[in-house]
């Protein structure tokens, strides 16, 4: 990892930790602005499918749904739902129950169209597509 890469993703975490102590405080419309930013920060310096943006997104989500905003909530966390990182994460554990080929399947194929074969998600993916075959 970079050098400009780490600062931003030191940058996304405190934003992100900011938007949380916003949220504890019921200050609604500031832990939006900050997750916004925090999700923004970690898509830059990380790629969009990765696991801090969907934590930003998450955090958005309920920001939004404290100010009455279900659809727009609704739609950052199906947003986070599809990461890569994510689905990744769940086909891993869906295969310890005899299934999550699918998942998994879907996951490399992400993690391969917006990040290439190369990127350490892919490589993790396909790992774990390899081991739920195995």
């Amino acid at each position: 990892m970079g050098l400009f890469t780490g600062r931003k993703l030191k940058q996304a975490a405190e934003t992100l930790a900011e938007a949380l102590r916003a949220e504890a405080e019921d200050r609604h419309p500031e832990a939006e602005r900050l997750a916004r930013q925090a999700a923004d920060l970690h898509g830059r310096a990380s790629g969009p499918g990765t696991a801090g943006v969907a934590d930003a997104l998450t955090v958005l989500a309920r920001a939004l749904r404290q100010q009455g905003r279900s659809t727009e909530a609704e739609r950052e966390l199906r947003t986070a739902l599809a990461a890569p990182a994510l689905r990744t994460a769940l086909g891993a554990a869906e295969t310890r129950q005899g299934r999550g080929e699918d998942t998994l399947t879907a996951a490399l194929a992400d993690w391969a169209e917006h990040f290439g074969p190369d990127h350490h998600g892919t490589a993790a993916a396909r790992a774990a597509l390899a081991a739920a075959a195995a």
